[in-house]
């Protein structure tokens, strides 16, 4: 696998999408662990540069899946779960770059309660703020934004950026199993994911802030549980330290779809469990399996191979932004992933047909949509 790493350039795209038909497309409820903590269930990572000051660098990153806007006071961020956001600077799935970590206060009783936050970033700087409140008004709310030593956040119920036709993959995938064909008429070009919200949390400050002077790199997020101490049960989970308090760690995300695609559903746990700088040990052979039987070539399995492992979103600020360098919210990088996987022509006719959101982002911070609200 190392000499395919090699010969791979990062040009075009990653992760396909084929182990089992019933994956959460993105990150989504990519496992039973994950699956049973929605609250600490990261969904996808975002990564790109201001449109409007490409000195700025802009991070989101969406939890809590499928909400329902008929129950939208029902979602709010769990004080004890913790967001980190690691930065590798090698190349080799160590986060030498240091972090952001994100944390919020607890609810206090009552309807409408405040939520508030703090953002740390690898350079000292903070930031604290209120969550945005669920609205249960005919009317979207007005985001609340905050702007702290050179840092900008927002924390709070957005529209779910992502966009996938789930029913026609599955469909797709049941084909190959089947019959052994690649059949796109399959999809059906409805987005999945069209009226669910999410938690958005939006990060954005100077380059330098996140990086210093690096200009290549990679993130993974990662979420965490508070937990009283590791359990025998839990050995082989990842720990941190906070503040003198233990957190487990519950999910983890670089690229789209990787632990839904590529994992087979007895190590999707242990995918989400471990870090980066592991991946290529513990997962080459399972991927290659997936890939060998969706009958993907060699030099498309060494393009995959080049960004999945490690497992980090990776930019390189000498190249415009774009799935795969960094990821912007208008990206579609699973119609990528399915033509590289299916050896198609990247940027062909191949496609799942739900191309773009179901509504328009925002142009300007907090860029993500806001919420589905429900109307008289």
């Amino acid at each position: 696998m190392r000499a395919l790493i090699k010969v791979a350039k990062l040009a075009v795209i990653i992760a396909p999408l084929v182990i089992a038909t019933s994956a959460w497309a993105a990150d989504h409820r990519d496992s039973p662990q994950a699956d049973d903590d929605p609250a600490a269930d990261i969904n996808d990572v975002y990564m790109f540069r201001d449109p409007a000051d490409a000195t700025k660098l802009v991070f989101v990153l969406s939890t809590y899946p499928l909400e329902n806007p008929r129950f939208a006071t029902s979602y709010q961020y769990d004080p004890d779960v913790v967001f980190r956001i690691g930065f590798d600077k090698t190349g080799n799935g160590t986060f030498d770059g240091g972090s952001v970590l994100v944390q919020f206060s607890p609810l206090t009783a009552g309807a409408g309660s405040q939520q508030t936050y703090t953002v740390t970033l690898p350079n000292g700087a903070t930031v604290s703020g209120n969550v945005t409140l669920p609205t249960i008004q005919n009317t979207e709310p007005t985001p609340a934004i905050t702007t702290q030593n050179g840092v900008t956040a927002f924390a709070g119920q957005s529209d779910d950026p992502f966009f996938f036709d789930l029913i026609g993959f599955n469909r797709v995938v049941a084909e190959i199993n089947a019959k052994g064909v690649v059949d796109p008429s399959l999809f059906s070009g409805v987005d999945a994911f069209a009226g669910f919200n999410v938690l958005a949390l939006v990060i954005e400050a100077p380059v330098s802030c996140f990086v210093g002077d690096a200009t290549k790199f990679g993130i993974s997020a990662f979420s965490y549980r508070k937990t009283n101490g590791k359990s025998a049960s839990d050995s082989d989970r990842h720990y941190i330290n906070i503040a003198g308090l233990n957190y487990v760690q519950v999910d983890r995300m670089g690229n789209p779809a990787v632990n839904t695609a590529f994992i087979p559903s007895a190590l999707k746990d242990m995918f989400n469990n471990t870090e980066p700088k592991d991946d290529e040990a513990n997962y080459e052979s399972a991927i290659l399996a997936t890939l060998a039987k969706y009958g993907t070539n060699s030099s498309n399995t060494a393009l995959l191979a080049s960004i999945v492992f490690p497992d980090t979103l990776k930019m390189d600020l000498s190249q415009p932004d774009g799935f795969p360098n960094g990821r912007r919210l208008t990206d579609d990088p699973l119609t990528l992933e399915l033509q590289v996987t299916f050896n198609q022509t990247v940027g062909g006719s191949f496609t799942d047909g739900a191309t773009k959101n179901d509504v328009p982002f925002r142009t300007t911070f907090p860029f993500v949509a806001p919420p589905h609200i429900v109307t008289p």
